[in-house]
């Protein structure tokens, strides 16, 4: 997974909300205008998930898909964590 330096305000806020869920708040959906780091954010966030939960990224077309699995493929084994489905 990748780590923020110097994450913004609204990235600690996501950070947050994915680190302590709640029944209420226990999804988290990133809307943003085509540049400001929702892949980064998205990519980051992964650091503060148990590898025992099941993580889903819903992705608007096959090229996000596409560039978000190869940025989660482990270069020692090749495969991406088996608890993340990206679609």
């Amino acid at each position: 997974m990748i780590n923020i330096a110097n994450p913004s305000e609204q990235q600690i806020s996501i950070f947050d909300n994915v680190k302590n869920p709640t029944p209420q708040k226990k999804n988290v959906v990133i809307k943003a205008r085509a540049g400001c780091a929702k892949t980064t954010t998205i990519l980051a966030s992964l650091n503060f998930i148990p590898e025992d939960k099941i993580v889903q990224f819903c992705a608007f077309n096959n090229a996000i898909v596409d560039e978000i699995s190869k940025k989660l493929i482990d270069p020692a084994t090749g495969n991406m964590p088996s608890n993340i489905r990206v679609k």
